[in-house]
């Protein structure tokens, strides 16, 4: 239970992580700005993460491997496909996307949505690497908690003098997260 419990509040922290930042070190004005912009990108998160539970909700500890790794491969080929597809439209247009998702007031920071697509397709990946790994029962996942936590520590300490930079962090966060989540499947 505890496995579950740090793992999908891990997940939850990396999707909001932006915001919490941002309101911590911005004025209100901004944090608004981007959290508009944040909820925009979180469409990929909500999106993909059906197919993580679906798919691997399926895999069981006595299957063979080989039948693991193809649900499994279904499940990211599935999230790449339509996480990937959403970051790349929010990376081509990202002005049209903001202004016609919330409005033209938000689309002085349009640049945003592409680091945060891609940093929530990282955290999609993250996603079903531990949907994987909780199936599995592996508490790998505790150090992947780890890991993703120091990164987005140490790059927000070190780097945070512009909104930008602060989503920045998020996106190699996201990216680190799924990178290393992929490591245990």
């Amino acid at each position: 239970v505890a496995l579950v419990g740090v793992s999908m509040a891990y997940i939850t922290a990396l999707y909001t992580a932006d915001v919490l930042i941002v309101k911590r070190l911005f004025p209100p004005d901004i944090a608004g700005l981007c959290a508009g912009i944040s909820t925009v990108a979180k469409i990929i998160i909500f999106s993909t993460s059906p197919f993580a539970a679906v798919l691997l909700s399926s895999i069981k500890r006595q299957d063979e491997p080989v039948v693991r790794r193809r649900v499994f491969l279904k499940s990211l080929a599935l999230i790449g496909a339509v996480g990937g597809g959403a970051a790349l439209v929010f990376a081509l247009v990202p002005a049209l996307v903001i202004k016609t998702m919330i409005g033209a007031k938000y689309s002085s920071q349009a640049e945003l949505l592409p680091w945060l697509a891609f940093a929530f397709v990282g955290v999609a990946f993250a996603n079903v690497s531990f949907y994987l790994g909780l199936a599995l029962k592996r508490r790998r996942l505790l150090f992947l908690v780890l890991v993703g936590s120091v990164v987005l520590l140490v790059s927000t300490v070190l780097s945070h003098e512009t909104l930008l930079d602060v989503v920045k962090n998020l996106c190699l966060t996201g990216l680190v997260a799924g990178g290393s989540g992929l490591l245990f499947a």
